[in-house]
């Protein structure tokens, strides 16, 4: 199984009017621009996704949606609950046990999670942290 992490793009900030659970903020205009800009730099890097899994939060499954149009991908955008922001990373890695019939997966989540996450993973304490930007 090999991994691709992508923290999810621009969102309505938090506080901002309308949008009072975090869940529920979605994308910006540039948010989606840059959806569409990760998904064509994929494209480009010719990456034969399986699967897109984002987190339940409104904003990582716009992300998703936007990348899944510009790659023509066919198959359902599926959610994980395990990717959302206060996940315990044992959490999430267990979690890839319900994706091991996939070999190449695109996994949208959060920051923190996902450089908490990936230091856990590289350095098995967790002393790596890598921001997604």
């Amino acid at each position: 199984m090999r991994l691709y992490l992508m923290r999810h793009a621009e969102a309505v900030p938090r506080g901002a009017p309308g949008f009072a659970l975090d869940a529920d903020r979605p994308l910006t205009d540039e948010g989606r621009r840059q959806a569409r800009h990760a998904a064509h730099a994929l494209r480009r890097l010719s990456i034969d996704i399986d699967a897109i899994v984002a987190s339940p939060y409104l904003r990582a499954a716009q992300t998703a949606e936007q990348v899944a149009k510009i790659l023509e991908f066919r198959e359902p955008v599926r959610t994980l609950p395990e990717l959302e922001p206060d996940t315990p990373g044992r959490r999430t890695s267990a979690a890839l046990e319900s994706l091991a019939d996939f070999s190449e997966i695109l996994l949208i989540g959060h920051e923190h999670h996902l450089s908490a996450w990936l230091g856990e993973l590289v350095t098995e304490d967790g002393s790596l942290r890598c921001a997604f930007k």
